[in-house]
């Protein structure tokens, strides 16, 4: 089969919501270079609902058919293009190319995830870190250079003025040759042996300072070794972590290195498992008490709301089991009876977030239809008054044991 020919140009493309209703909300590629727009539909790009209930980030599964464009960045936008002042914010999870139709939550296909603010975070403060000390390490430096200079200036003068005592010593000892001759030759000789050991002494003094100098350029050369040292592994972890991100593959396109779909999920968000088992990192909502320290992140975010667990070491997690989730109410006055919602877990009640409600049918009324009744005229008959009952009957009950929608069987699961 013969190969498609792409044009090699990288796009900037940003996820734009277009249009909200009851089921579904659908979205519009931008392109952010050349201007150029499309709507998301079949075949160009998968959706997946946006429920009221999930604030956080979303799974979004896409496909670009554009023939013309090998990759696709994708950017996620948290600014919804509505004229909707109830809408919310999402964070929208998207990819870094162009990919093939995904299965939800089937990780075996998934190479590219846009990476956790978190992780991102850490390396940002890494490099600020890493940018603190290299300036600091690079005024050390700058101390140290100047210090150096002044040191080698020093030693510079000193060995000048070795050099000129080693002539004058030079000087004098062919001139104690001169005046071995003679008498008066003697004497002068005898005149210059004071000068001489003045000299010899201030030869020693310059040796010991020049030992003393040599000493602390080689303390400044360590200290530099290390500082270098330090500033080498400070780049080594940021490289690292960076790698950790993305990485350019043979054909030239970002790929997640180390990365899986967890990173992507923060701790607290409840999502939808298709089938009976839990994946790695994620629990059932089932109402169970784990403990504060396996799974310490989940507990700043939840704390005791959905049950204090024993009071101590556990707490419980939101317990979903056979219950249809409804939007929080939130003060709108949908919910009528939002005021006598039952406890969550954690004694809250009424018109809070994780608080329950029975099932009930709202209260109405219905026509019973009877038949005709006539009575005639008797005869008069003398007698005791009295009144006499008129019987009644129910309607025969029909239904079943609840009051329910259609509805198909999902397990929900929270991130760890």
């Amino acid at each position: 089969m013969k190969k498609r020919a792409f044009r090699r140009r990288e796009i900037n493309v940003k996820w734009i919501l277009v249009e909200r209703n009851g089921t579904s909300n659908l979205l519009r590629f931008v392109d952010t270079y050349t201007g150029e727009t499309w709507n998301a539909g079949v075949g160009s790009i998968l959706y997946r609902p946006l429920p009221n209930t999930l604030l956080g980030y979303i799974y979004i599964q896409a496909k670009c058919d554009k023939s013309n464009y090998s990759k696709v960045e994708i950017v996620a936008n948290s600014s919804l293009q509505t004229d909707d002042a109830s809408f919310t914010y999402f964070d929208i999870w998207s990819g870094t190319r162009a990919a093939s139709e995904l299965p939800f939550m089937d990780t075996s296909d998934v190479d590219d995830f846009a990476i956790d603010s978190d992780v991102i975070d850490e390396i940002q403060n890494d490099i600020a870190t890493l940018q603190s000390d290299m300036s600091a390490a690079q005024g050390n430096i700058g101390i140290l250079q100047t210090t150096t200079t002044a040191l080698q200036s020093s030693v510079s003068g000193i060995s000048g003025a070795i050099g000129s005592l080693q002539s004058d010593m030079t000087n004098a000892q062919s001139d104690i040759g001169t005046l071995q001759y003679g008498v008066s030759d003697l004497q002068a000789l005898v005149t210059l042996t004071y000068p001489l050991d003045l000299m010899r002494g201030d030869i020693d003094t310059l040796e010991g300072q020049m030992s003393t100098a040599q000493s602390d350029i080689d303390t400044l050369e360590s200290e530099m070794d290390t500082a270098q040292s330090d500033i080498s592994n400070k780049i080594d972890k940021v490289l690292d972590k960076a790698g950790q991100l993305a990485v350019f593959d043979s054909a030239g396109e970002i790929r997640g290195s180390g990365v899986t779909p967890n990173h992507c999920v923060p701790t607290g968000r409840i999502i939808i498992n298709p089938v009976a088992d839990v994946p790695d990192g994620f629990l059932e909502c089932n109402g169970q008490a784990v403990s504060r320290a396996t799974y310490s992140n989940l507990f700043k975010v939840l704390g005791v709301t959905f049950g204090n667990g024993n009071g101590s070491t556990t707490f419980n997690v939101p317990d979903t089991r056979g219950f249809f989730l409804r939007g929080w109410n939130h003060g709108a006055s949908v919910d009528p009876d939002a005021a006598s919602r039952t406890n969550r877990g954690d004694g809250t009640t009424g018109d809070n977030v994780g608080t329950k409600q029975a099932d009930e049918l709202k209260t109405h009324t219905h026509k019973v239809v009877t038949a005709a009744h006539s009575a005639s005229d008797g005869s008069h008959v003398e007698g005791t008054p009295s009144t006499a009952g008129i019987g009644f009957q129910n309607t025969n009950a029909t239904g079943g044991n609840e009051t329910r929608p259609k509805n198909i069987y999902m397990m929900f699961i929270i991130k760890t």
